[in-house]
């Protein structure tokens, strides 16, 4: 079974336990407004059109270590939480990018700005207010998830203690995102590569490999060669995100976002030095942005050193997991799904 084929059936048996465990929290909506049922549908909803990568890593991870098995309602408590404050922090992230969708769909926030659309004034900063609950009930079902997990004392808090650094971290990174995105600051290439670190790569594959590891008290949790691994697997894969997000129309979500946004990516990084005085450079952060705009700087990205540069840096982060992977006695299982992850990464399309 390929990686796409596990990541699925993964998935399938996440989803299947959180839409029947989210139910729990439905009657809050319904005893307090039987019409904010529409709420919790709306998060529901959103939470399951996920991808599911980060709850398939949990139940990846224990099946691979497979010496002290995780009972398996604590193991999909623990994965359904990561796929809800996935979710959740992107609703967040969708109105602080003005972004109209999101998975094929409406974002919540664009889905409130339609519902309002006979006010004649604050219309997106109500709609934009309400995204922020909906965000913060979510974050509240998820944790209330997490809480579920039957575990001892010591070793729920120390999980605990870990998975809340983290999520600091991820919001810390997103404030230089923000930052970057609505000023004229050019970060260099360092505090670009760290701000993926903390917004993409630690909190997709650090976070919930090792929450499960410590779940299963496996001392390889404090492996610093086993975290600069999967750091290096998410820095890919925000790398190759951004790929997706410059070329692509077909991302489920708005096509040319990064470019009205201005996201200091790595790609626009590499752009900008070779674009220098042309008028092109504008292009970045234009509020009104056209399609030829964006074919404009796309043709430009074939004709410049960008891709090439790119390639470099994607071998050597691919020489550096070789390296690591030599210095450390993993499950041929796991050493596997490194590898397989990296293939997935550099090849997917969405």
């Amino acid at each position: 079974m390929d990686l796409i084929k596990k990541i699925k059936t993964k998935r399938e048996k996440i989803f299947l336990f959180l839409d029947k465990k989210i139910k729990d929290h439905q009657y809050l909506f319904e005893t307090y407004d039987k019409n904010k049922n529409e709420y919790f549908e709306l998060l529901k909803n959103f939470i399951k059109r996920g991808k599911g990568i980060r709850g398939a890593l949990v139940l990846l991870t224990d099946e691979i270590f497979d010496d002290k098995k995780i009972d398996e309602l604590n193991l999909l408590y623990l994965a359904s939480f990561f796929e809800i404050m996935h979710s959740v922090l992107l609703i967040h992230d969708d109105f602080m990018d003005n972004d109209k969708f999101r998975r094929n769909e409406k974002t919540i926030n664009y889905y409130f700005y339609n519902q309002f659309n006979n006010l004649k004034k604050n219309q997106n900063h109500l709609a934009n207010s309400l995204a922020v609950n909906i965000g913060d009930i979510g974050f509240f079902i998820g944790f209330d998830f997490f809480n579920k997990i039957n575990s001892d004392y010591k070793n729920k808090k120390k999980i605990f203690s870990f998975i809340v650094s983290e999520y600091i971290k991820v919001a810390l990174a997103q404030t230089d995102d923000v930052i970057f995105s609505q000023t004229n600051i050019e970060p260099d290439i360092d505090t670009i590569k760290k701000i993926y670190l903390h917004k993409t790569a630690r909190y997709t594959f650090v976070l919930p490999i090792i929450s499960t590891l410590y779940l299963k008290k496996n001392n390889l949790y404090k492996n610093k060669n086993l975290i600069t691994i999967l750091e290096d697997l998410g820095l890919v894969f925000q790398i190759t995100d951004d790929f997706i997000g410059f070329l692509s129309d077909e991302t489920g979500k708005d096509k040319g976002s990064d470019i009205r946004e201005n996201k200091k990516t790595i790609i626009r990084y590499f752009l900008i030095e070779e674009l220098k005085d042309s008028s092109l450079k504008n292009i970045f952060g234009k509020t009104n942005l056209t399609n030829k705009d964006i074919f404009q700087i796309r043709q430009f990205y074939q004709q410049s050193k960008t891709k090439e540069k790119i390639d470099f840096l994607l071998k050597n982060i691919e020489k550096d997991i070789y390296s690591n992977l030599k210095k450390i006695n993993l499950p041929k299982q796991f050493h596997q799904l490194i590898l397989d992850f990296f293939s997935y990464l550099i090849e997917r399309k969405k």
